[in-house]
């Protein structure tokens, strides 16, 4: 009479692990997602160094260290190529990127920076320069980094289009009326042109204030589509990439664990102050592949730990010793439709705000060691299977 127990508790067993294998994956028949280091590439530099793009066809990395201003061309061993360095204090120089500098041609790098567009040859001989043609410049960027990407359509290149202050400030419900995501910039006549509103259901129009760096979009652009994430409101956006840009779909995230920000008072929000709240969930970048499109979000703290992060009481590295650990960083991919497939702690330990794809897979530069100084740069090449 025992020997049917075998068979029942087997079928249980299969159906128990089915299920839970499924989870993440939603409601799809895809099986489960991995991500896989395929290379690893060493630069020996002795400093920051920023990943700006990847030419798969001539095996080659363009770096860029920041606070030296110098720009280095590698191949995939490592080995350093070229080092292009100009400074502010030099003929034909740049001076402040608003997005990372990109390969032009074969032996060209090509930058967008707040004087204009500007194309370099290896040499570092300044090619050609297009002003801004616009009476108000872009003001507001971060560093130049894969979340601040320029992504070619149709002989313009898309860009963030997010200024710090304007008009009105975010103690005001026209600012959130006014905010505008993204923009255009024009090589050829130095135009660019700001678009893309918020939504009427955006968490940014519910009657509260928020900061500038909680409203920063994350985008990627395939075919003739844009893709969109909004900061801190966990939601996919995809619009027609021609005007007037109409919205084909929104759909919320199954970002988990994740806390959004719960906004402030309007009558007590700052207008002058520019604030980075560590509390708040944010999406910090996001790309797209043929099949799938990846984010990378930080989840924010969850209401306990958000008031003790508010607490003057408590002092702020008492409070970061507390919380060691407790809300790594993930890796989100989804479909087209924002369908979830994979969504992973970020155990490769990459910089999710220099991560993009080419060819359908990642590049991104891991984080530098906090207990060791280290004189060389990691890439990483991540295949998704």
């Amino acid at each position: 009479m025992s020997k049917p127990v075998v068979p029942v508790i087997l079928l249980m067993f299969l159906m128990f692990s089915c299920g839970k294998s499924s989870e993440s994956v939603e409601d799809n028949n895809q099986p489960p997602l991995s991500l896989l280091v395929k290379d690893t590439i060493q630069v020996d530099y002795a400093g920051m160094l920023s990943l700006q793009d990847i030419d798969t066809e001539q095996e080659r990395l363009l770096l860029y260290d920041q606070q030296r201003q110098i720009f280095l061309v590698t191949d995939f061993n490592g080995t350093v190529l070229n080092q292009i360095d100009k400074g502010e204090d030099t003929k034909g120089s740049y001076s402040f990127l608003l997005g990372p500098a990109r390969f032009h041609d074969y032996d060209h790098l090509f930058i967008i920076e707040r004087n204009g567009m500007m194309r370099f040859n290896f040499g570092g001989e300044l090619v050609s320069h297009v002003p801004f043609s616009n009476e108000d410049p872009p003001r507001f960027s971060g560093r130049a980094m894969f979340a601040e990407e320029f992504l070619p359509y149709e002989g313009r290149f898309l860009g963030k289009g997010v200024f710090g202050r304007g008009e009105f400030g975010k103690n005001e419900r026209e600012y959130y009326d006014e905010f505008l995501l993204l923009s255009w910039f024009n090589p050829e006549d130095g135009r660019f042109e700001r678009f893309l509103r918020l939504q009427p259901e955006s968490l940014f129009k519910n009657g509260k204030a928020y900061e500038v760096t909680e409203m920063m979009p994350s985008y990627a652009l395939l075919n003739d589509t844009i893709y969109v994430i909004v900061g801190t409101d966990p939601y996919l956006e995809v619009y027609a990439a021609q005007e007037p840009y109409p919205l084909i779909s929104r759909k919320k995230l199954n970002y988990e664990p994740y806390y959004p920000s719960e906004g402030q008072d309007m009558r007590s929000a700052d207008p002058q102050a520019i604030r980075v709240i560590e509390s708040s969930g944010f999406t910090k970048n996001l790309k797209a592949s043929p099949e799938y499109l990846i984010s990378g979000y930080s989840p924010g703290y969850d209401p306990i730990d958000r008031d003790r992060y508010s607490d003057p009481s408590i002092a702020p590295q008492d409070f970061r010793k507390s919380i060691e650990g407790k809300y790594p960083e993930y890796i989100h991919i989804m479909d087209h439709q924002g369908n979830r497939l994979l969504n992973e702690e970020n155990h490769l330990n990459i910089d999710l705000r220099e991560f993009t794809v080419r060819e359908g897979e990642i590049w991104a530069k891991r984080r530098p060691s906090d207990d060791v100084e280290e004189v060389f740069v990691i890439i990483y090449r991540i295949a998704i299977e």
